[in-house]
């Protein structure tokens, strides 16, 4: 009998059902692989995001807390806490490697972020010491360091304090690298700062990573038997944007981590100054001393896109302001910086505002480089106007917090708007110009973005 079916089209019928079946399976794949991992992004999500039961946390914990506040407590509570573990994060600083160094705003980001690392984990953070680097006005170039301990730049104990409150098994200890009582201690993984931070369960999977490879199990790890990881290094090691906290846990972490409050005491008297209005003046962070690299922009551009930026404020604004207050440490470069202005425009600095106060002035001139930036903090945070450097994390941190109550993300909606980002680093279509909204504004450039992971 002849086949009814030619051999090539049996043949074609054949593989096409095991295509089709094929297909299906990869299908059904795809579909389990997505429900598998929107699975582990939802149980991961320990925040609050737009959509959340605000009410249901409010009722909890209580109506003075923020949406902020709120999804740190909440966080908090669902963590499970392992007693006796602790995070010491460091930078290879100091005599034995164990400090941290950066920069006033740099060193911060790497407490900061200690914490949310230590927090992801159940454990409390040993605060090691910090690397000051001495720059006398003689010398910017310099890079002698001496150790202090964290609260010579920010306010340890009322850190303690708000964590206490909205973080109660949280525990901090500061400027310690070798701890009594604690005989375990290991690195985790270490990682420099230009690779992919940390976000949602990467650090988790490397801490048990780390513990494996250490046979260590956190079964046995305990008060009495405590355990200490070290880690280098946290800068800019955990993205916020990734782990969806932009406008929660970084906002709240952020508030719980001030400067020393003696030295920002001498800033509020500086901002309580006659010469400043009651604020209305504008701010201005002209970074323009001798170490600061001139590919970030020179002094005279630096001077020329802010001079030309105040003059812009002022023709669209129904009251002018004719005060400005710049923020640097050279009088001599602020000086420049007055002649471009013109007699028009009274341009004050601290030195001048604390003329009559020759306490004050004996005060700030005693200070390391790193604790003057602390004291015009305030007054940079309060002015009506702000114009700073986006490179510079001093700008960047006085930016945060006078926008970080703002409904929209500042950065996303004036700063990056034709920008192309790559790696670390960001590319603006027009480089060395100003862009911000009406009352705070940057000095922009191409150069390495870290907001996703910073204050």
């Amino acid at each position: 009998m002849m086949d009814p079916m030619p051999q090539w089209k049996r043949e074609k019928t054949f593989f096409s059902k095991i295509r089709e079946r094929i297909n299906g399976v990869a299908v059904a794949a795809v579909v389990l692989i997505l429900i598998w991992v929107f699975a582990l992004w939802i149980s991961d999500r320990r925040i609050l995001g737009p959509e959340d039961n605000g009410a249901e946390l409010t009722a909890k914990f209580g109506s003075k807390y923020d949406a902020a506040d709120l999804a740190l407590m909440e966080t908090c509570n669902t963590t499970q806490w392992v007693d006796g573990l602790w995070l010491n994060c460091h930078s290879e600083c100091g005599p034995n490697k164990k400090s941290i160094c950066g920069g006033l705003n740099n060193a911060r980001n790497r407490l900061q972020i200690c914490m949310r690392l230590a927090i992801d984990i159940g454990a409390g953070v040993m605060f090691p010491y910090v690397e000051q680097t001495q720059r006398p006005e003689t010398n910017w170039a310099s890079t002698d360091t001496d150790a202090i301990c964290p609260d010579v730049w920010w306010d340890i104990e009322m850190l303690k304090e708000k964590m206490a409150e909205r973080c109660p098994r949280f525990q901090i200890n500061s400027c310690q690298e070798q701890p009594e009582g604690i005989t375990r201690d290991i690195e985790v993984l270490p990682r420099h700062y230009k690779e992919k931070p940390h976000f949602n369960q990467t650090w988790r999977m490397a801490v048990n990573q780390t513990l494996e490879d250490n046979q260590i199990s956190l079964a046995d790890v305990t008060s009495e038997n405590p355990l200490l990881l070290r880690y280098h290094d946290s800068h800019i090691a955990w993205s916020y944007r990734l782990s969806g906290e932009m406008k929660t846990l970084r906002k709240s972490l952020f508030r719980t981590l001030l400067f020393n409050r003696t030295i920002l005491a001498v800033g509020e008297e500086l901002f309580e100054s006659k010469g400043l209005n009651g604020g209305n003046y504008i701010g201005i962070h002209l970074r323009a001393e001798y170490d600061w690299p001139t590919y970030w922009g020179t002094p005279e551009r630096q001077m020329e896109m802010h001079a030309a930026e105040v003059r812009k404020t002022n023709a669209e604004a129904e009251e002018p302001v004719t005060t400005v207050y710049v923020s640097g440490g050279d009088p001599a470069v602020i000086q420049k910086f007055r002649d471009v202005m013109g007699p028009e425009y009274n341009v004050t600095d601290k030195w001048m505002l604390f003329a009559d106060r020759p306490d004050m002035l004996e005060f700030i001139e005693e200070l390391p480089f790193d604790q003057k930036a602390i004291v015009e903090y305030p007054v940079l945070v309060k002015g009506r106007y702000f114009q700073g450097n986006l490179i510079s994390t001093m700008s960047s941190v006085v930016v945060y917090a006078r926008t970080m109550d703002q409904p929209e993300e500042f950065f996303d909606t004036y700063i990056y708007p034709d920008t192309i980002r790559w790696g670390l680093d960001r590319f603006y279509n027009e480089p060395l110009v100003i862009k911000g909204d009406r009352h705070t504004k940057e000095f922009v450039m191409n150069g390495q973005d870290i907001m996703d992971s910073f204050p």
